[in-house]
């Protein structure tokens, strides 16, 4: 394991999730993903494993602070889970749509047409993400 997890940290940056702020939300959320890793740890790893062994630690087995907190992880998780699965499929990038416009329109040459047909999702400021722009100005084509 990496370092150690400061689980009063972790709900208060969760809690921030919840933000009706979409950028605060996301930056929340990565925050908490970083030091997931940080730690050494998975989501999955962190609420199965690493939870359940504070639980059955000597003298923390019954703690109703650390049960509450538990509970409040979950569901701040939960809910971001939720948010952001309802979020994820009404935005579209322009450099997404762009990707679109070029498979459909542009005269690609078979290695061209074979990279953007390979890239699954574009993530902003990513290296499949300037290379469909590349593409784009090259082409002449404006989402």
């Amino acid at each position: 394991m990496g370092h150690s997890l400061d689980l009063e940290k972790l709900t208060k940056i969760l809690a921030l999730t919840t933000s009706s702020s979409e950028g605060e939300a996301l930056a929340a959320a990565r925050k908490a993903a970083s030091l997931i890793e940080r730690a050494g740890l998975t989501y999955s790893t962190l609420f199965f494993e690493h939870l359940a062994s504070e639980r059955s630690r000597p003298g923390t087995g019954s703690s109703p602070k650390l049960e509450a907190r538990i509970q409040r992880l979950q569901a701040e998780v939960a809910a971001l889970r939720q948010q952001l699965g309802a979020a994820a499929p009404s935005r579209t990038l322009p450099s997404e749509r762009l990707r679109r416009q070029l498979l459909a329109s542009a005269p690609l040459n078979s290695w061209e047409r074979t990279a953007l047909d390979g890239i699954a999702a574009i993530r902003p400021k990513s290296r499949e993400e300037y290379f469909v722009l590349w593409l784009a100005r090259r082409y002449c084509v404006n989402g």
